[in-house]
């Protein structure tokens, strides 16, 4: 009988001495790259590996008793070795058992170095599989095989699963394994292999979930039928052991926990948000600095005479093990240079935010932190907190001392406060966080270097104009565009209103006595205007071309069967409106997608009000499938599902539905009727005179205040950002958006109607404010989406499974943790 009596970590280590035990603990995260592993049903360890085990005396007697319990279908895979009183087997369950009670294995005389490179080959040569669970790959594949939501596979679906996908990447510690193998690297992680993997959507809309599914590893391989009969023994003769405590006791603390700067989750974001090509420059850039220290690292070896050529020779599996072998640090380091290089090796989209997709980072520390990636370059993001107290940190490290003390109370003095950060979080609250950050932290030279060493942010990066959000970036807020078409074209119509007015003004021809100087004047009056009314007539056509793609996309597009529905890309919108508005009669097109001119886009604004309106008494969309109600509207009453076609405008109140069609046709019938086209074909190619001039002012003021109405209703696509939440006493709870700080619109929380596929409220959105939904008459909303790389790796995804997370299999029989 085993002794009822614990082994404490402290007798542990008296025991067994503080080295052995930290030895222990460095073999813990090789066998932890076993225990979770897939291998197939003939399985034999590798004389290799049998040979790197040292067991001690009992080690020798468990062995001995499992060698002579093996059954003979076991044996006859069993070759004659070194170490013939036992199986390959036997040995190979004796170190799996480590950490379990008193160790099997002769911690003194084992060779860390001779079983890892025996555990190394076992994955090289594909023994011993793990899944390659980052980017889509696997899960595309899954969808392939498994239309129905599964929570288990068989070993045979398993197998046919990792068929022809690459070894897993996963990290134990300083332990990084994959398909080049499992070596030590200088940066410790945590993502330890796993046979419960992120696979499936089920298929409640509702519902955005990564279901995890089981993967099974063979049961009758030797090694795993008979691991039940080493853990009886075990169990019955052993006492236990605290291993945890004893490991506790010789490793420190992280101190890494409590801070705030901790690039934690690089792993999942090279994983899932970079491309192969991507994370082939990323690895390149990654050698070019650090060459020397690469090139002569023994684990793996490498021989690289071009890096260039190398990095192209990689799978996607093996690069992403490759710049793991990298510290944290330099991994952000080298995306911050692709990223913010000029011209950039790696292009983010404006709103584009990178992060893990399938593979979460739930964050690290007591503030959660977690690395994530835009066109600003990396940030260690974190809990909500985070922002506003390294703001606030970084502005009283800026102006330390009395001299520092008095200079920001003179720049805060407009607000209340008792304290400066009181001030600053006022001055938050009532205004701009870039404005901010600019009179603050980066109004001179020496507050922008002192504030980019504080951030982590290089200094080379400190004359570029967009500075403000690189900081903003960087502290953790999320950045608001600055900007937009509406803006742009508002900007080029107060320009060419003011020269036409002023080169009109300025003389009249023929009232100089000298002829060739006024004609030199005309010439060159003739000029600037000509310059202005291209470049306004260019905005103007940009602005047009933005109102009909985005409001035919928005009304009228499927939003429920297209990938990345409830996502704006404008190329692809007009793509769609030019489809959707030619009547697809010989010579009626309307919109030619190749070439959009004034003239045409006006039309197509009237061809989309003519859409909507005959829609009014039947519907634009079709019914849409059940599979996308979801269960929670369909099975309840609490909440209301409005969208039963897949046409979002079907879904608006009658009163949006109205408004939107006045709203059109005014807009139509006032731009066909201001002679904006005609000006635009006539280019001024003239100098006109005070009563013309009078009329063009006219004529762009009127269309101005057009497309000023339909930036209004939401048509003009502009993102909005979250300026205020407000917190009512019984849970209700208002998100004050703010456009270009043109307008503002009210989110209300909670909502009756189901909008679960719109962004969240908390992030930049477009906001459709004329586009009311039934119900609770929230606006509709979506994303900004620009092609990339990222958006083309995830196209499609999610891709629901037929069932749901109730309807799927039950697991039985896995072993999860408990097999090779």
């Amino acid at each position: 009988m085993p002794d009822s009596r614990k082994v404490s970590g402290a007798e542990i280590v008296d025991q067994l001495g503080e080295d052995a035990v930290r030895k222990a603990f460095r073999l813990m995260g090789l066998v932890d790259s076993l225990r979770n592993s897939i291998i197939n049903d003939s399985y034999t360890p590798s004389e290799q590996l049998s040979e790197s085990i040292k067991l001690t005396a009992k080690g020798h007697s468990v062995a001995r008793r499992l060698s002579l319990d093996t059954p003979s279908h076991a044996k006859s895979n069993t070759k004659r070795t070194a170490a013939p009183r036992f199986t390959r087997e036997a040995q190979l369950m004796c170190l799996l058992e480590l950490g379990n009670g008193e160790p099997l294995i002769d911690l003194d005389d084992i060779d860390i170095e001779a079983v890892r490179a025996a555990i190394s080959a076992e994955f090289t040569r594909g023994a011993v599989r793990h899944p390659y669970i980052f980017g889509s790959s696997l899960y595309r594949k899954a969808a392939d095989l498994f239309p129905d939501l599964l929570e288990q596979l068989s070993h045979q679906q398993t197998m046919d699963l990792l068929e022809g996908t690459e070894q897993g990447v996963f990290q134990t510690n300083e332990w990084l394994s994959g398909p080049k193998g499992i070596y030590s690297v200088r940066e410790q992680r945590l993502t330890p292999p796993i046979i419960r993997v992120p696979l499936q959507h089920c298929n409640d809309i509702s519902c955005p979930t990564v279901h995890t599914t089981w993967l099974r590893t063979s049961q009758l391989a030797p090694i795993n039928a008979r691991r039940e009969l080493i853990q009886s023994y075990l169990a019955k003769e052993s006492t236990e052991w605290e291993w945890f405590d004893a490991f506790r006791s010789v490793t420190s603390d992280d101190p890494r926990a409590f801070q705030d700067d901790v690039h934690s989750g690089v792993m999942p974001l090279v994983g899932d948000g970079l491309s192969l090509v991507e994370k082939r420059e990323l690895l390149l850039r990654l050698i070019e600095a650090n060459q020397d220290a690469f090139r002569v690292a023994k684990n793996p070896p490498r021989e690289i005479r071009d890096a260039a050529a190398y990095v192209n020779s990689l799978s996607e599996a093996e690069c992403l093990q490759e710049v793991l072998w990298f510290r944290d640090s330099e991994i952000a380091d080298a995306l911050d240079e692709l990223v913010l290089m000029a011209p950039a090796r790696l292009k983010i989209p404006p709103g584009e935010i990178r992060r893990g997709v399938l593979v979460k980072n739930h964050g690290y520390g007591y503030f959660r932190t977690r690395t994530e990636l835009s066109r600003h370059g990396t940030r260690v993001a974190g809990s909500r907190d985070l922002a506003p107290l390294r703001l606030d940190r970084a502005i009283k490290e800026l102006y330390r001392g009395e001299e520092g003390s008095d200079e920001i109370s003179w720049k805060l003095r407009r607000f209340e406060g008792f304290d400066v950060s009181a001030k600053v979080h006022e001055a938050l609250r009532r205004g701009e966080l870039l404005d901010l950050i600019d009179s603050l932290m980066v109004d001179s030279r020496k507050h922008a270097l002192a504030t980019c060493d504080l951030i982590g942010l290089s200094s080379q990066h400190v004359t570029r104009a967009n500075v403000s959000e690189l900081v903003a970036w960087k502290l953790g807020f999320d950045v608001p565009l600055r900007g937009d078409v509406f803006a742009l074209f508002e900007e080029e119509s107060r320009r060419f209103h003011d020269i036409i007015a002023s080169q009109t003004d300025a003389f009249v021809i023929g009232e100089s006595e000298d002829a060739d100087s006024d004609q030199m004047h005309s010439i060159r009056g003739s000029r600037g205007i000509r310059e202005a009314a291209s470049s306004y007539f260019v905005t103007l056509e940009m602005v047009l071309r933005e109102v009909v793609s985005f409001a035919t996309w928005s009304l009228v597009a499927d939003h429920f069967q297209e990938p990345n529905a409830f996502q704006y890309d404008s190329d692809r919108a007009f793509v769609f409106a030019a489809q959707t508005l030619n009547p697809g009669l010989p010579g009626a097109m309307i919109l030619d997608p190749e070439k959009a001119t004034i003239a045409p886009l006006i039309e197509a604004i009237g061809a989309l009000e003519r859409l909507l309106c005959a829609a009014q008494s039947s519907q634009v969309g079709e019914e849409i499938k059940e599979e996308f109600v979801p269960e929670v509207a369909a099975k309840g009453s609490l909440i209301e599902f409005p969208f039963r076609t897949n046409a979002m405008f079907d879904a608006l109140s009658n009163e949006s539905r109205e408004g939107i069609i006045g709203t059109l046709h005014k807009a139509h019938n006032m731009l066909a009727a201001s002679g904006i086209a005609s000006l635009r074909n006539s280019q001024l190619h003239y100098r006109p005179n005070s009563v013309e001039s009078g009329k063009i002012g006219k004529t762009v003021g009127d269309v101005l205040e057009i497309l000023r109405s339909l930036d209004t209703a939401g048509f003009v696509p502009a993102l909005s950002s979250l300026t205020e939440v407000k917190s009512g006493r019984w849970g209700r709870r208002v998100f004050v958006h703010t456009v270009a700080k043109r307008r503002t619109v009210e989110l209300y929380s909670p909502t009756a109607v189901f909008s679960g596929f719109m962004p969240s409220m908390r992030s930049d959105q477009l906001i459709i404010p004329h586009a009311r939904l039934k119900g609770d008459g929230l606006p509709l909303r979506f994303e900004l989406r620009s092609p990339s790389q990222f958006i083309e790796m995830w196209k499609g995804i999610p891709d629901r499974r037929r069932g749901s997370v109730g309807d799927a299999t039950s697991p039985e029989d896995v072993m999860g943790g408990q097999s090779v």
